[in-house]
């Protein structure tokens, strides 16, 4: 029942955090029964089978770069092929289509995808699963249309795979897909079952989901999926001084290194990334989320490290932001989250003082590691494998102090060498060759810096009901203080989910909720959350910014909120407009030039109105008016719509002027649509409003001065 109730919330994310793509894995294989929108397979489905290959071969192989180290695991045979959308099947249903596309590769453990072009309409669903209804991956939507790079797919369980398009009706040859490369999983990334075959994985590994007190540090550390799609590393996202949640990634130099000459970076390895896949909160003890693309920062060679940035501007709100340590005080004691060749997170411990390496070392790539740069872990209590390259490597605080190069593959005790942290902080001196460049955008002469988690739940607490704030799962040995302003704590003090309601004495829109979390003695920083209460604050008004005199144009308040959530007020400043107003939208006409002030503000029921967010408008005259000496006007068509202005006024205008402290009408005529000369000498001296009628109740107005 749990897994159940995890699967629902976990939809339900999806499907308001569409940057990033959801997967889940279904023990009794019920995934049509989670997703009924998914067609199951039958013959009317389009099937391409992949040919046979020499696996024996290629494990052969796979068993000497494993014992050598140093490079990334491959777990995977790439087909290069050419399908698009014209290779799959259309049906009709409803006012849906779905198109269809089926893969067979026998005795495969997995297959995963890479395409060299994805575009999809704004509405359509990309399902990438198991023919067997054991796994399902998306949906992918049209936020991770690719314009560079590859879109590439996570391992979907088993050997015979479905993608599968849905879309409206309407949306016919909007989207574009084209598949490249069909990869073939001949090593099992998958946890093992009993007896079954293909499973390498030394068995003396820790599960992280049995170390609750590391819950914090592993929901940072990712799989990823390199550009080739048939190769695997470890990697973590890190914290930087702005604290701003910035997708910073830190992984090992040799997880790019991939090309020859080694030990050196090419340009299409330093562009790799942005075909790469990042999978995190992958355990057995949970569902992962991954995303797609990233940019190169900057790698050094010496420490083996390498810093990406995530494209997508945010990440999942479970995920951290690992803390970090650049002193080069020795620890005395030494952990590392990884996904040892590409199984679900695993964790492992040494229990004893570190070493820096006091004699250069040598890889099998042929690339030298200078004396101390790398920390010497002698693990006693779990160990690391290929695949868990560029996994981090934490001091006695739980802050990220290296990241792994390699070692030897087998069970404890087992050395393994991680780069220094506080060497590729200044690396090689140069912006794209150091930590410091991008981790320390503030200058900050801190030698620490503490792990970030985001506090997550709706932005809205209205006026009646409560919301829900919750922060990553924290561990048994931590402690969560939550301080929520005016709003009440309905229950949850103490814990890493906090339920608030409005007080009833409070009038305030917006109140900022705070958490104070200690993790075995270590500080886990938690950037505030302002929320809004009873009403969303306006954050926004959209509109044209420049009007003609007689425009009417539509202003529009952001974020539209629910009727049930508060409702909004207009104002227009100078008055001299007529205006529309209705909830969301008010549309404006300017009767008079001028510079304008566009403001709308959100009440409710149980607060004060909030501050008016405005926008400036700039609104000209279609006509020109000039006063000479002698109170001679000089009225000429003005702006870039003119002949067409004249051309609807059929050669002649009205004109009327009016005391403006009176209001009284002092003179009227007619002027040539081309524009001429009035003569208002013989009227007194003041101040007067001169109406043009440049339409059907339509008026060009100026203020004038005759002295």
């Amino acid at each position: 029942m749990k897994r159940l109730i995890f699967i629902l919330c976990a939809l339900i994310c999806a499907a308001v955090a569409s940057a990033q793509v959801y997967d889940y894995r279904f023990e009794n294989r019920d995934a049509f029964k989670a997703y009924p929108q998914l067609m199951q397979p039958n013959e009317r489905m389009v099937v391409y089978s992949m040919p046979s290959f020499n696996v024996d071969s290629l494990l052969e192989e796979d068993k000497k770069l494993d014992e050598l180290g140093g490079y990334p695991f491959r777990f995977g045979y790439g087909f290069d092929v050419d399908y698009n959308l014209k290779d799959g099947k259309w049906l009709k249903d409803g006012n849906k289509r779905i198109w269809s596309m089926r893969f067979y590769s026998e005795g495969a453990y997995s297959l995963n995808f890479v395409f060299s072009e994805m575009t999809l309409s704004p509405k359509a669903e990309l399902y990438i699963f198991s023919s067997d209804g054991s796994m399902v991956y998306g949906s992918v939507t049209a936020d991770q249309n690719i314009t560079n790079g590859m879109f590439s797919t996570i391992p979907i369980q088993g050997k015979d795979v479905v993608i599968q398009l849905i879309e409206p009706a309407t949306a016919k040859e909007q989207s574009l897909l084209s598949i490249s490369r069909v990869v073939h999983g001949y090593r099992n990334t998958f946890p093992a079952e009993d007896g079954e075959v293909g499973v390498t994985l030394l068995n003396c590994h820790n599960d992280v989901c049995n170390y609750s007190a590391w819950s914090t540090q592993s929901n940072a550390v990712a799989r990823i999926l390199l550009s080739n799609g048939t190769a695997l590393c470890s990697g973590s996202l890190i914290n930087n001084t702005s604290q701003d949640y910035a997708p910073y990634l830190l992984t090992a130099f040799h997880c790019i290194d991939i090309e020859e000459p080694y030990c050196s970076l090419s340009t299409s390895e330093k562009n790799a990334p942005a075909s790469w896949t990042f999978q995190f909160l992958h355990k057995t003890c949970g569902n992962s989320v991954s995303y797609n693309q990233a940019d190169f920062r900057a790698a050094w060679q010496n420490s083996d490290f390498a810093l990406l940035r995530l494209r997508q501007a945010t990440v999942d709100a479970m995920i951290t932001f690992l803390g970090w340590d650049r002193g080069s005080s020795v620890s005395s004691t030494g952990t590392i989250i990884h996904h040892p060749e590409g199984t679900p997170m695993k964790i492992s411990f040494d229990n004893n003082p570190l070493i820096s390496n006091s004699s250069s070392m040598q890889w099998s790539n042929t690339c030298v590691s200078p004396v101390n740069t790398h920390w010497e872990a002698v693990l006693d209590n779990g160990t690391a494998e290929s695949a868990s390259s560029g996994g981090p490597l934490f001091n006695t605080d739980k802050r990220v102090i290296g990241q792994l190069h390699g070692g030897a593959n087998i069970c404890p005790p087992v050395t393994k060498f991680f780069g220094r942290f506080d060497i590729s902080w200044t690396g090689g001196g140069t912006n794209d060759t150091r930590l410091s460049n991008w981790l320390n955008p503030t200058g900050s002469s801190a030698t620490t810096l503490n792990s970030l988690v985001k506090i997550s739940g709706l932005s809205l607490v209205p006026c009646t009901g409560t919301v829900t704030y919750s922060l990553p799962a924290v561990g048994s040995s931590s402690t969560v203080t939550w301080n929520v302003g005016a709003l009440q704590i309905v229950s949850g003090q103490g814990t890493n989910t906090v339920t608030v309601q409005r007080s009833p004495s409070s009038t305030a829109t917006s109140e900022t909720i705070r958490a104070t979390v200690t993790q075995s003695g270590a500080t886990i920083n938690v950037i505030p959350r302002i929320v809004d209460v009873g009403a969303p604050r306006v954050t926004s008004v959209n509109g044209p910014s420049s009007a003609r005199v007689g425009n009417t144009a539509s202003y529009t308040a952001e974020p539209v909120f629910p009727a049930n959530q508060g409702n909004y007020q207009w104002i227009v400043s100078p008055n001299t407009v007529t205006t529309s107003p209705y909830r969301h939208t008010c549309t404006v006409t300017f009767n008079a030039t001028g510079t304008y002030s566009v403001g709308v503000r959100s009440t409710s029921s149980c607060t004060s109105p909030g501050t008016y967010t405005t926008m400036t408008v700039s609104v000209s005259s279609s006509y020109a008016v000039s006063t000479d000496a002698g109170k001679q006007l000089s009225v000429q068509p003005s702006g870039l719509d003119n002949s067409a202005v004249v051309a609807a006024l059929q050669g002649t205008i009205a004109y009327t002027l009016y005391n403006q402290s009176t209001g009284a009408l002092v003179a009227s005529g007619r002027i040539a649509a081309e524009g001429g000369t009035l003569d208002f000498g013989s009227i007194a001296n003041g101040v007067y409003l001169l109406k043009l009628e440049i339409g059907d109740g339509v008026f060009d107005t100026h203020r004038i001065v005759l002295k």
